[in-house]
């Protein structure tokens, strides 16, 4: 296959760059330049300076999890939660009844954000050693925080943020993933997540009962199967085929399981009694 011209792919990277910007100065919805920047290539570093200039979070954080920046992943969540938290304070000041209702549509959009992104990132990283996460657990908590303080919307988070916990955990030993779940939440929700972590429990030792019981099995048919070959090798007949006599001096035994005494076989060479040449 034809390799693409140099001069060709750095021309498009410089129009993609283009289109992302121009995308930020007509304010058009950031998932726009986020689908341009999964599906382009694009000079990543230049895409972030864009994405800072103009306070785009989200992009930040897909371009970081795209170069397996954990550290700033999390530090990127941890900084959109407190910013969320500080406006859910605002909102509740606030005595305009129309300017409560912008921001509250301006939070649940944030909220959303933030919970997806995580939501992301717990799958392409899969953190072996979560509870050492200080950065992830202060997210998760952050993000409990915004939902007991949303009552309106507090169910329809609640599957969501299980649903993040339960990948969070899904690598990690179930001491540690308890251990993970106190830290980062407490009351009904924390009995759910515990809930969802016993039967994730339960689901891997069943798969493992049913791994290992074909594994069993695979091992009884090949023991099987080598014992079958061994018994070609085997003298199966306490007398020779020839003088039905004990064997007590020098033998020949055959792959076919006939034994002979060496005086009594003529033929060095085959089985008399299989080749139908006993007399």
């Amino acid at each position: 296959m034809n390799e693409v011209n140099p001069i060709i792919q750095r021309n498009m990277r410089c129009i993609v760059m283009k289109v992302i910007e121009s995308c930020y100065e007509m304010k058009k919805d950031t998932t726009e330049i986020r689908q341009i920047i999964d599906r382009k290539t694009c000079d990543m570093d230049k895409v972030i300076e864009l994405a800072l200039k103009y306070k785009d979070e989200r992009t930040i954080l897909m371009i970081r999890r795209k170069k397996g920046e954990i550290k700033e992943c999390f530090r990127n969540l941890q900084s959109r939660s407190i910013t969320c938290l500080n406006e859910i304070d605002k909102q509740n000041q606030n005595q305009n009844e129309e300017e409560r209702k912008e921001k509250e549509e301006e939070i649940t959009k944030m909220y959303e954000g933030i919970m997806e992104d995580l939501k992301e990132v717990s799958e392409t990283f899969r953190l072996r050693d979560i509870t050492r996460n200080e950065e992830c657990v202060e997210v998760m908590k952050r993000c409990n925080e915004i939902m007991k303080r949303r009552n309106e919307c507090y169910e329809e988070y609640k599957k969501v943020y299980r649903e993040i916990v339960e990948i969070e955990i899904s690598n990690i030993p179930i001491k540690e993933g308890i251990e993970f779940c106190c830290k980062i939440t407490e009351g009904v929700l924390l009995r759910m997540v515990l809930s969802d972590l016993i039967k994730q429990s339960q689901s891997k030792l069943t798969m493992y009962k049913t791994l290992q019981m074909i594994s069993n099995e695979q091992l009884n048919q090949t023991i099987q199967q080598h014992n079958k070959e061994l018994k070609k090798g085997i003298i199966t007949t306490k007398e020779c085929v020839v003088c039905h006599k004990e064997k007590d001096e020098l033998i020949n035994v055959f792959g076919c399981g006939h034994s002979y005494h060496s005086t009594c076989l003529k033929s060095s060479g085959i089985c008399l009694e299989c080749n139908h040449l006993m007399t």
